[in-house]
């Protein structure tokens, strides 16, 4: 049977996550299984990977919490399904957050659950350490493209596309949801002028009744708040009687 979909049943809406770019990596490894922790922690270590231990997800849970930038090994086989239900609650908080799941090779329906919830890897158990060193440094190469390509910049503004924060001269500036949809349909696509109704195709999925004075609302807060001058705006461009263009 899939794993269910409600939130770990441990005291987890006290845990708080507090990112850093300048955390160090590490690896996190959730398991109650001694031998394999035996195994894996002297392999790691070996190879220069400094590798933390917890042997249930409440635990696992707050070193995540506390190593924001490390990489999650977790053994599905946990009792109560809880090794599931840590990757989602982890995925919950952070969609791009670095997992790698191990679980039976027969498991093939919670395998494919799992990763098309955003889980990097499954690695079918017995685990041979050599392969799953293999598949941490690609889980690593992956998670250090995602950290260096989720910020953009431009004139005294910053994005960090994960965090979902944008902040103006160091200070956060507040956007609502579709406002920051919006934001990031345009930065994805800058230099390219985007007319109205593709917006509302992307952004608001063909919303019934929806006029594109919704977009022309969107940017006008966005000029707002992140323009020097709103009335003479230098990166949200309109291109008359089409849409409009993002200039960094």
């Amino acid at each position: 049977m899939p794993f269910e979909s409600g939130d770990i049943s441990m005291t987890s809406d006290r845990v708080k996550f507090s990112y850093s770019e300048n955390s160090p990596r590490a690896l996190v490894l959730v398991t109650g299984d001694k031998a394999l922790t035996s195994n894996l922690k002297q392999h790691f270590e070996s190879e220069g990977y400094p590798i933390k231990i917890s042997c249930n997800a409440l635990s696992g849970l707050k070193l995540c919490s506390r190593l924001p930038e490390c990489v999650l090994l977790v053994d599905l086989l946990l009792p109560h399904q809880s090794g599931y239900k840590l990757c989602r609650r982890l995925l919950d908080m952070n969609p791009r957050f670095p997992i790698v799941a191990l679980g039976p090779r027969s498991d093939v329906l919670n395998k494919i659950v799992l990763l098309e919830l955003g889980v990097y890897d499954y690695v079918n158990m017995p685990v041979d350490a050599r392969e799953l060193l293999a598949r941490v440094r690609g889980v690593l190469r992956w998670s250090d493209r995602v950290r260096t390509n989720r910020v953009f910049a431009f004139s005294d503004v910053t994005v960090d596309f994960l965090r979902m924060d944008v902040r103006r001269n160091g200070k956060t500036v507040v956007l609502g949801k579709k406002a920051f949809d919006v934001l990031k349909f345009m930065i994805t696509n800058r230099e390219r002028v985007i007319p109205r109704q593709e917006f509302l195709e992307k952004i608001w999925n063909h919303h019934e009744g929806l006029s594109t004075r919704a977009v022309d609302q969107q940017i006008v807060r966005l000029r707002q708040k992140l323009e020097k001058d709103p009335a003479k705006p230098t990166h949200f461009r309109t291109m008359h009687s089409v849409g409009y263009k993002f200039m960094p």
